[in-house]
């Protein structure tokens, strides 16, 4: 008795399990009456012997169609991106680059609203990443520009952006502020990771598109002169100096630099000091470092304040011998600034020429007449 109860009901549990079960027929009559919900709900319903070529067309005209009409709404509810992205998994609609189009804005236009109201969305965008085509530069560029200013992002910026800068699309993308400054970012830790006898440029070549990396030697160029950040100029350096992109003029200018910016000891520091010693013998070379330096505001001076005496005094005298031009203009600055001369709009251009020239080592290496005048305007 026991058996035939169990056996009717397993009968049972199967006829209403087939009841709920919705086949080719009423996806069918779904579809036509554009029950786009219902028709999500139950679309993998029909048996493997039912999903035959109508059945691909169902799944693909609905997809296109419902995720037309949630384009066109004002606003997209998490029910409707939690749709999208159902109709997503399945291997069907992967292949339709409209649906494909759309389910990307749909997420984007999603998660920035999430985000702009302060909900907890980092499942919810790490999901969308994941369940993403990684060769789609567009969405990986327009995701990292949604995260760039979030603080806890749950995706690396780094990361999405590596899509877009090593596409054949780089050059629009390389020419963007925030991918740029995050290019950036990254090669300054790879840098230090690489040490000195890294292969910086294979490490760059390995990173972004060619297309990128003319972009990329052009904002080294320009951090060298004007750089935004401290170690800027180090950074700039290393990058053109790896590709063999930093000319004779270039390499004048940064060693002679890098020994007024206190330096540390060690290879670049031999670099910079043969560099200036090799400057001494050229007038020419000397007149266009110095035209460079012209351009700089504030003067790059921190070892004229350098708590290391000795190493102070070293570099100073070896810049004095070799490269009095430098130095002249230097405290020329600094004596039309204290004696109102020449109008600043920044401010003092010359920081430590005051400390300095109140040392016990100016009055060994500059002249009675400059340290004269520098003290009779700063009584003024």
């Amino acid at each position: 008795m026991n058996k035939l109860i169990l056996f009717t009901f397993l009968i049972y549990s199967s006829i209403l399990w087939a009841a709920r079960l919705y086949n080719l027929e009423d996806l069918r009559i779904l579809a036509d009456q554009r029950s786009y919900n219902e028709f999500i709900e139950h679309a993998l319903d029909p048996r493997p012997t039912e999903r035959g070529d109508e059945w691909k067309t169902l799944l693909s005209e609905t997809s296109d169609a419902y995720s037309k009409a949630i384009t066109q709404k004002s606003e997209i509810l998490i029910e409707d991106f939690n749709k999208i992205e159902k109709i997503w998994s399945w291997e069907q609609v992967k292949s339709s680059d409209i649906f494909k189009e759309r389910r990307k804005e749909i997420g984007l236009r999603f998660l920035s609203s999430c985000l702009k109201q302060n909900q907890n969305c980092d499942q919810l965008i790490k999901n969308f990443w994941i369940n993403s085509p990684k060769d789609d530069p567009e969405l990986s560029f327009q995701l990292a520009q949604l995260l760039k200013d979030q603080k806890n992002s749950p995706l690396s910026t780094w990361d999405l952006l590596q899509v877009s800068l090593q596409s054949n699309q780089s050059e629009f993308y390389c020419q963007k502020e925030f991918v740029m400054e995050t290019l950036w970012e990254q090669l300054s830790i790879d840098i230090i990771r690489l040490g000195p006898k890294g292969d910086l440029n294979k490490k760059i070549e390995l990173m972004i598109h060619p297309d990128c990396i003319r972009y990329l030697n052009l904002e080294a160029k320009n951090r060298i002169e004007a750089p935004k950040n401290p170690g800027d100029r180090e950074i700039a350096f290393h990058i053109l100096n790896s590709q063999m992109k930093a000319t004779e003029d270039v390499k004048d200018f940064f060693y002679t630099l890098y020994l007024l910016e206190n330096p540390s000891r060690g290879e670049t520091f031999n670099y910079s000091w043969n560099r200036v010693n090799e400057l001494k013998k050229h007038q020419e070379r000397r007149e266009s470092v110095l035209e460079k330096f012209k351009k700089l505001d504030p003067f790059p001076d921190v070892i004229f304040n350098s708590q290391d005496e000795q190493k102070k005094k070293a570099v100073l005298t070896h810049l004095n011998e070799s490269f009095p031009e430098l130095i002249d203009f230097y405290l020329n600055e600094c004596i039309q600034y204290y004696g109102g001369l020449k109008k600043y709009p920044n401010g003092n251009p010359t920081m430590n020429c005051s400390k300095f020239l109140e040392s016990d080592l100016a009055q060994k290496m500059i002249s009675e007449e400059v340290i004269r005048k520098y003290r009779n305007y700063k009584k003024l």
